[in-house]
């Protein structure tokens, strides 16, 4: 009877670690997606400016030129 709580208690355990462990990766994962949105809301706006100059200097120069 022992042995048998003591398995259990095991299996339990075990499955506890499983637990953590995919929460773990889990937040790791958002972890990673927070830093993939975070590097594209740093680099859009570069590529915004780089597109919002090239259409205004276009413009410029089409319409004075």
């Amino acid at each position: 009877m022992l042995l048998l709580l003591l398995l259990l208690l095991l299996l339990l355990l075990l499955l506890l670690l499983l637990l953590l462990l995919l929460l773990l990766l889990l937040l790791l994962l958002l972890l990673l997606l927070l830093l993939l949105l975070l590097l594209l809301l740093l680099l859009l706006p570069d590529y915004y400016y780089f597109f919002y100059c090239y259409y205004y200097y276009y413009y410029y120069f089409y319409f004075y030129y």
